[in-house]
């Protein structure tokens, strides 16, 4: 049976831990599951950044790579709120209060009205192929950046999870549509472990410590269902 010593994980927020509190993230879970060590770990990590990871293993040598991606760039309220910026039309605001189709909003939207909530969902999901057909151009060139690097590093395995769903929000129609391009990319690589995140992971709210990031619970759960498939992937390994 393959085994490990070591591993990097890169990714969004999720990496970070953030939600988790003073809990283990899904990073630490993994590594008390498999008696792994993390040697690097990056948040924030984006598929625009996929180029430097050629030299994040050169620095850190490793023949297991985690990574969770997708969070930002399959996001269309972070894209709204960049275009606001850049129009300088967020001043001393926060995000959640000029926009309510933030997914930071700790009430999960049930303090709005139930017509308040359908149109907004209405307005997203009519909107949805055009900015599908946009964000779809923007990243198509890092997935085959990032597949060609998987062929190429074939001794190393590598567990791709696709971007997490979000708790009551019209954003999961896009997360949706990515998953089949992470599908058509890495599913079928042999050194890819594939975790499908819209059928591995449970849509209930106490995942979530808000709707966009996981809960210590959440956190629990996608740790110990990376860790199994992981050790799966070895037990079943040439």
């Amino acid at each position: 049976m393959k085994t490990t010593e070591n591993f990097i994980a890169l990714g969004g927020c999720h990496v970070g831990g953030y939600g988790a509190l003073r809990e283990p993230s899904f990073i630490d879970i993994i590594q008390n599951n498999t008696k792994t060590i993390c040697v690097y770990k990056k948040a924030l990590f984006q598929l625009k950044n996929i180029e430097n990871l050629k030299n994040i293993l050169e620095e850190y040598p490793t023949d297991l790579v985690v990574l969770q991606l997708g969070n930002h760039e399959f996001h269309p309220s972070l894209d709204f709120r960049k275009y606001l910026n850049k129009k300088n039309k967020i001043k001393n605001q926060s995000f959640e209060d000029i926009n309510p189709l933030s997914d930071n909003n700790h009430d999960f939207y049930e303090g709005q009205g139930l017509l308040y909530r359908d149109i907004i969902y209405l307005t997203k999901t009519l909107l949805t192929p055009l900015y599908w057909y946009f964000i779809e151009r923007r990243n198509n060139k890092y997935f085959i950046k990032l597949q060609n690097m998987i062929k190429e590093n074939y001794k190393i395995d590598f567990v791709i999870i696709t971007p997490l769903p979000l708790y009551h929000s019209a954003n999961n129609l896009i997360r949706k549509k990515a998953i089949t391009k992470f599908e058509h990319y890495f599913l079928n690589l042999p050194n890819v472990i594939f975790v499908n995140s819209f059928e591995d992971f449970p849509f209930d709210k106490e995942m979530y410590y808000n709707p966009a990031h996981l809960s210590a619970k959440g956190h629990n759960f996608l740790g110990d269902k990376v860790s199994l498939l992981i050790k799966e992937h070895y037990r079943n390994a040439v």
